[in-house]
């Protein structure tokens, strides 16, 4: 241990903001182009969008990424749909869950 004199006007000083990690920049990445393809999707209609998995991702991470992307962008009509090992962003309402009621 090392204790050394120093001035009080260092607490004084504001700390830096540290810059994003590569982690976050990522992140923000994906986000941002699976939020452009679903305002494209909501846009037309006729569109998909295939997402291949690169070496080493999960589709729980892009599961993930897509919901919040879809939340920032309000289009609750856009899906996520998984078909073998692909996924697919599309225009078209779930088939999962419960059944709507009878009216």
């Amino acid at each position: 241990m090392k204790v050394t004199k120093v001035s009080p006007a260092v607490l004084d000083t504001p700390p830096q903001p540290r810059g994003l990690t590569a982690r976050q920049l990522a992140r923000l990445e994906l986000e941002g182009s699976l939020a452009k393809a679903i305002d494209e999707s909501h846009a037309d209609r006729s569109v998909a969008f295939r997402v291949r998995l690169d070496q080493g991702e999960k589709a729980a991470t892009i599961r993930l990424a897509f919901n919040r992307a879809k939340t920032s962008t309000g289009h609750g009509e856009v899906n996520l749909f998984k078909v073998g090992d692909d996924l697919f962003i599309v225009s078209r309402p779930q088939k999962r869950g419960r059944r709507p009621k009878a009216g």
